[in-house]
């Protein structure tokens, strides 16, 4: 299976962290998440749209306090949302279910890589989960958004999540950006080096291990 186009290792992360409750999905994984956890788990949608026209009629309002409603209603515990993004621009904002929740303080996500998003409700239920894994200061919805007083914050998240083997080359990649950016050029080459192992034919890595080379490090 192309590890690209489903979320195989949001999968096996769910699975080994036992994640219970109900579960939200983009419609484009739940074929491999019906063939992965059925009949255990139910998947909330699928690419056979045609099949749920009320469903998807529902979820057509961008209001917040209405998805809000809604999450409540299916009882949802947990989503798995695809990624990279696939939605355009809106103004500075991603449109679609990316934006509720990265921006809903009533979910936390866990875990990224570079096919899928993993979020949890922000309850007590969830607390052992999100203080194990839960980002409070790096955004994979918008990379590069660190504010200065959280870089090291963030570098600290994302080296956990690279310890917890979150196999992500935008993890890699802005990880040794945060170091750089920060001034630790020995770390950055570290993580980059690391990087080329995983994913030797990414120009950006080379782009970026040569940019240190030409600065001196």
């Amino acid at each position: 299976v192309e590890r690209q186009a489903v979320p195989i290792r949001a999968a096996d992360f769910i699975q080994s962290n036992h994640l219970a409750g109900k579960m939200f999905n983009s419609n484009i994984f739940g074929g491999y998440l019906i063939w992965r956890f059925w009949p255990a788990q139910q998947v909330f949608t699928d690419g056979r749209t045609q099949l749920y026209p009320e469903l998807y009629q529902e979820f057509s309002n961008n209001s917040f306090r209405y998805w809000d409603g809604l999450m409540d209603k299916y009882q949802i515990n947990y989503a798995v949302l695809n990624y990279p993004l696939i939605y355009q621009f809106n103004g500075d904002k991603f449109s679609g279910d990316k934006v509720y929740f990265n921006e809903n303080p009533r979910w936390k996500l866990i875990y990224f890589d570079d096919t899928a998003l993993v979020y949890v409700k922000n309850t007590g239920f969830n607390k052992e989960i999100i203080a194990k894994y839960g980002f409070n200061y790096y955004n994979p919805i918008r990379p590069g958004g660190v504010v200065p007083e959280n870089i090291q914050n963030a570098i600290a998240e994302l080296n956990r999540a690279v310890n917890n083997n979150f196999k992500s080359l935008l993890i890699f990649t802005e990880l040794g950006s945060l170091y750089a950016t920060s001034g630790q050029y020995n770390e950055a080459r570290r993580i980059w080096e690391q990087a080329r192992r995983d994913y030797p034919e990414d120009k950006h890595l080379a782009l970026n291990l040569h940019r240190l080379e030409h600065i001196g490090y």
